[in-house]
């Protein structure tokens, strides 16, 4: 059922913040009927945190994370925040039918990220419910985080997510962002999201405890650089390339 469009891949350099969002964008606005979906990898430098389209953004310590050195952008995708530090980005720009909706997008590009983690050597699992978001996101300082949960489709190894996404449609188009965590680092958004410090550390452990870096359970230290030429492997391997 998965893996029959093939995808145009765009590898980009590490880039702040506005940068990023505003090519995804681009790409989304520029694609044609007849082009082929985009799959775009990159990384951040300074590392940022990104808040989801419709998140507030009144408790961010916004001179904190300048004081730092790192960066704040708004995605033009929904969900929670993320802290992009040691990581992998990947977006998908796509065109959206009657069989080609947002939950098949989000399902087989999850699909093929498993493969690219598996042919590293990780063993990883999808999540096959969706939480009650609602009133999950009523608890407190927990719902600043993209990693404090994980929805339907998700990729986790030990109960614990590795990959965060998002979603939006504008129109029959289709921008999806996600974030592959290679190294601890995505925790410290705790550290920007309030200025009480017990929180901060609840909020912190709590992440730890729901989500994991790839460097933590692969047989080998992976860097952005392995991990690009294991995608790039694998789209070679099942011939999704454009």
């Amino acid at each position: 059922m998965l893996h029959k469009k093939k995808y145009r891949m765009i590898i980009d350099p590490p880039s702040e913040g506005l940068f990023n969002m505003n090519k995804d964008v681009e790409l989304m606005e520029s694609l044609s009927p007849t082009d082929s979906p985009i799959f775009r990898l990159y990384s951040w430098n300074p590392w940022c945190l990104s808040l989801g389209y419709n998140q507030k953004d009144d408790g961010i310590l916004k001179d904190k994370l300048y004081k730092d050195g790192y960066d704040i952008v708004r995605r033009p995708t929904g969900g929670r925040g993320v802290f992009h530090a040691n990581e992998l980005t990947y977006s998908i720009v796509t065109h959206l039918d009657n069989t080609r909706t947002k939950d098949y997008v989000y399902q087989e590009v999850h699909t093929l990220i498993a493969e690219v983690l598996n042919n590293i050597g990780l063993e990883v699992d999808f999540v096959k419910t969706n939480p009650d978001f609602k009133n999950f996101y009523k608890s407190d300082e927990r719902s600043v985080s993209c990693f404090a949960s994980s929805a339907r489709y998700e990729l986790t190894h030990d109960n614990k997510k590795i990959v965060g996404s998002a979603q939006r449609i504008f129109g029959n188009k289709l921008l999806q962002h996600g974030s592959i965590l290679i190294d601890y680092g995505f925790e410290q958004i705790a550290d920007y999201t309030t200025e009480d410090p017990e929180k901060a550390n609840r909020l912190k452990d709590f992440t730890l405890k729901t989500a994991i870096p790839i460097n933590a359970i692969a047989p080998q230290i992976i860097n952005v650089e392995s991990l690009i030429d294991s995608f790039q492997t694998t789209f070679e391997q099942l011939n999704i390339l454009a």
